[in-house]
């Protein structure tokens, strides 16, 4: 996980009622979890490029655009992913222009295009995450959770963004039990993860 993100997580939780005090408190209330870590990107390209060949029928000159967005060295992984089923979905492409264009009016209501429950779920997971992620930035909270609720973090390929907007959300709509749970979860699998990073040999 970035480390901004994993300050700006603990600040969250900081703010909503102290990182130590959730924690001890969530042992009781709180189911176990395991790690929730980030899918490497390597294989979230991968995994991009046999969706895209699918959604466009093998179209070369798609594959051809989105091997370039690939190469892009200054944007995130999330935003490749984002613009790769854009080049593949056409409602898609028009949702993730007027999410990033903060002079738009955002969207009411979780977009059409990812309210199918027979799309594909790498497609709907991690285009929801994105949309949210613009829409939470925007402090657009309302639409943004409701999109994050309507997938799991584990569908993801990086569960951590999407704990973290989905307390900020929570917070924002003063949602105080429900962030307490989402940021105790950020805060404790990515402590598993560091100490299983940590315990494993190298290769």
């Amino acid at each position: 996980m970035k480390t901004k993100l994993w300050l700006a997580g603990l600040a969250v939780a900081v703010s909503l009622m102290g990182a130590n005090r959730a924690v001890a408190q969530s042992n009781q209330d709180m189911p176990a979890f395991g790690a929730l870590e980030a899918t490497r990107p390597d294989v979230v390209q991968n995994k991009a490029m046999a969706w895209l060949t699918t959604a466009t029928n093998n179209d070369a000159a798609k594959l051809r655009e989105a091997e370039v967005l690939w190469a892009r060295a200054d944007r995130s992984v999330l935003d490749n992913l984002a613009d790769t089923f854009a080049l593949g979905n056409a409602q898609a492409a028009v949702v993730l222009q007027v999410v990033r264009d903060d002079k738009a009016p955002p969207p009411v209501g979780v977009p059409e295009v990812l309210k199918s429950a027979k799309a594909d779920v790498f497609f709907r997971a991690n285009f929801g995450l994105a949309v949210a992620r613009h829409l939470s930035n925007r402090r657009v909270h309302e639409e943004a959770l409701a999109i994050l609720n309507s997938v799991n973090p584990e569908q993801t390929i990086d569960p951590a963004a999407y704990l973290f907007h989905r307390a900020v959300c929570e917070h924002a709509l003063l949602k105080k039990d429900e962030a307490n749970r989402t940021i105790v979860r950020l805060i404790r699998t990515q402590a598993m993860a560091r100490s299983a990073s940590r315990s494993c040999p190298p290769s």
